[in-house]
């Protein structure tokens, strides 16, 4: 018998990126808004909330170990992942905040 489910998960990225700080507009310069540059994944981890030390937490599990980051498929997996716009914006948050 074949049967199928869904488990929701949640995932722990470690991030890095260059942060471009404002630049205010001049006259033969428009500006531009603080942003990051050529943000990517350093590292990923699936949480799983579990009974531990007497209490239910979340247990942060590596997935990422063992695996070459180099991968072309493994290099898109990681840009399809910041490609969800809510990912973007909140690892973008996350970053400019320790800016």
């Amino acid at each position: 018998m074949l049967l199928n489910g869904l488990l929701p998960i949640e995932m722990e990225l470690t991030l890095s990126g260059s942060f471009q700080p404002e630049e205010p507009q001049t006259r033969d310069y428009p500006g531009c808004a603080a942003h990051m540059e050529d943000m990517t994944i350093q590292g990923a981890s699936v949480l799983v909330y579990m009974l531990k030390d007497g209490k239910r937490q979340w247990v942060p599990h590596d997935v990422m170990g063992g695996v070459n980051m180099n991968s072309p498929d493994i290099q898109r997996l990681l840009e399809n992942i910041l490609g969800i716009p809510d990912v973007w914006e909140r690892a973008n948050d996350e970053l400019t905040a320790g800016a």
